[in-house]
């Protein structure tokens, strides 16, 4: 594996990352010997975020126009990155490593939210489990996603966990599990109060968007 480029484009994701990232710390006795087995795999998935990172510096520098200032000027940036940068050595899902490549890389341009919004995004990219979000992007579109399943919608009516079933298969007759997640998405006020997953509905309703002003914010924040 290829170190991250210490000169050129990638300098500047290197130097940042490098500040925000603290080693696990070498302790005597019993917590040696658990440092010295976690050592590797966390240098690994340190290695492989700080090369993530430099690629999303060097897709940013070829968008100058799209940047609200030049990324060695942009404290909004470096603040997206640093927080990003913890919550990447917390995560192996691809799915969340995503979600803050793209933040970060959305923390630099003309239409980031403000500063606020985008730390109160990175922490639930941070809170949040993937099936939080594949929910989430499910009540923002149901038609698009239901489309994109591939499969046919044939359901004369029901509550919303059979649109989950069908858009996110894994969730397939888990409904107190559905019904958990809603109310996380809720209380963060990202769906709207009231998206119970077992109400009875017509097809029509439960195809209606779900998703907030701050959901739909925050779904084009990690896209």
């Amino acid at each position: 594996m290829e170190k991250p480029p210490k000169e050129g484009k990638g300098a500047i994701a290197l130097k940042i990352a490098e500040a925000g990232i603290s080693a696990i710390p070498v302790i005597g006795g019993p917590l040696a010997v658990l440092s010295e087995f976690l050592a590797e795999p966390y240098s690994r998935r340190q290695q492989s975020w700080l090369e993530q990172l430099a690629g999303v510096v060097s897709e940013l520098q070829d968008r100058v126009s799209d940047l609200s200032k030049p990324l060695d000027d942009n404290e909004q940036f470096l603040t997206a990155v640093l927080h990003a940068n913890q919550i990447a050595m917390r995560t192996h899902q691809e799915e969340k490593l995503r979600a803050l490549r793209n933040a970060v890389r959305n923390s630099a341009l003309k239409s980031a939210p403000d500063d606020d919004r985008q730390l109160i995004f990175l922490r639930f990219i941070d809170e949040l489990t993937i099936s939080h979000i594949r929910v989430l992007a499910v009540f923002d579109d149901p038609v698009a996603v239901v489309a994109a399943a591939g499969k046919r919608f044939q359901i004369l009516g029901g509550g919303l966990q059979l649109l989950l079933f069908h858009c996110v298969p894994e969730l397939n007759g888990q409904g107190p599990f559905c019904e958990q997640l809603c109310r996380d998405l809720e209380n963060r006020g990202l769906i709207a109060q009231g998206s119970k997953v077992n109400v009875m509905m017509t097809p029509q309703g439960m195809l209606t968007p779900r998703t907030t002003d701050l959901g739909k914010q925050f779904l084009a924040f990690i896209s």
